[in-house]
């Protein structure tokens, strides 16, 4: 449509004042990647009841990747615990339902809230990396 199209601005030039370097003359800058160390692995017996698997972070947390490492599908939930309906067999507040050995990994824009898991059924056992920025 006539109008709508605009060109994208010029990315702001910041001066650095960097020993050798003009600070006079521009240097495009940008920030540097923020990586973290996982500091390990855990995995976390399950059952039937709402079980608090993983803390919200006081730093923030860039990486977690979260496997069903056991026999019974499990159901994953941020923030509040996962209560499971006897009728219907699953837990209506979950947004997560992986089966055994399904993985699930959030690596762009990830939860930072408390994480909660259990069993649909039985026992299982979910497998988690976390990492934080330091």
């Amino acid at each position: 449509m006539p109008g709508l199209a605009q060109s994208l601005p010029e990315e702001r030039q910041v001066p650095r004042e960097d020993v050798g370097v003009n600070p006079a003359t521009p240097v495009y800058t940008r920030s540097s990647h923020q990586y973290a160390t996982t500091g390990g692995s855990s995995a976390v017996a399950l059952t039937t009841a709402s079980t608090l698997v993983l803390d919200e972070t006081p730093t923030r947390r860039n990486f977690l990747m979260m496997r069903n490492a056991g026999g019974n599908p499990i159901v994953i939930s941020f923030g509040i615990g996962t209560n499971i309906d006897t009728v219907l067999g699953v837990a209506p507040s979950a947004p997560i339902y992986l089966v055994p050995n399904q993985m699930i990994l959030f690596d762009v824009v990830v939860p930072q809230d408390d994480v909660y898991a259990s069993t649909v059924a039985g026992v299982s056992a979910l497998a988690i990396a976390a990492a934080n920025i330091p």
